[in-house]
């Protein structure tokens, strides 16, 4: 069975993909919290220092607030982080990388990408995991590589039936795989040894 898909990722795209990991992938989770942790732990250590110091208890409420405001706003600071790194990023790259049109082709032995500045066969042994949403879907492929799919964008093929054929040879060729399901998503992932 082979199909096709062309589509378009745009510089939101990957910006898009960017926020969802960093709100399903374990360790950006911690990385943000780790970041809560700090940003509300440091305002209480030196305004509790201020209270001890000047013997006003009012710098410890003052901390408090200061913490509480930490905590809630990190997660918007590290979004514009993320989102300033991804535009250096492709200006660096003069947008050759994860923008422009693709093409994707899966067959039973490779999920083949192409695009102007890219072309690549992966087998797939290399396919990680997959996330199925309504409006998009990612392809999670070794060494860091991913593919966004936005359904939106799809200018030839039928994202459906496309995403159907990805997902059920994934399922043929790895032999043990998770499946997880959120409100969102639907995700298949390669197991390891430890989830079989």
């Amino acid at each position: 069975m082979t199909k096709e898909i062309r589509y378009l990722n745009t510089i939101e795209d990957i910006i898009s993909c960017a926020y969802y990991e960093a709100e399903e992938i374990e360790i950006y989770k911690k990385n943000i919290r780790r970041g809560q942790i700090a940003s509300s732990v440091w305002p209480v250590i030196i305004f509790l220092a201020l209270s001890i110091y000047f013997r006003d208890p009012v710098a410890v409420i003052i901390g408090i607030i200061l913490a509480g405001l930490g905590w809630v706003a990190y997660p918007h600071i590290y979004k514009k982080q993320v989102k300033k790194n991804i535009l250096a990023m492709i200006n660096e790259s003069k947008g050759r990388v994860g923008t422009g049109e693709f093409k994707l082709i899966v067959n039973d032995t490779t999920l083949d990408v192409d695009n102007k500045y890219f072309k690549a066969s992966f087998s797939w042994d290399a396919v990680e995991k997959i996330d199925i949403l309504s409006d998009r879907s990612y392809v999670y492929l070794g060494q860091g590589i991913g593919l966004i799919i936005p359904r939106a964008s799809v200018v030839e093929g039928n994202y459906g039936k496309f995403v159907d054929a990805l997902k059920e040879t994934f399922l043929k060729k790895v032999s043990n795989y998770a499946l997880q399901r959120t409100r969102d998503c639907v995700r298949w992932t390669r197991a390891t040894e430890r989830e079989r």
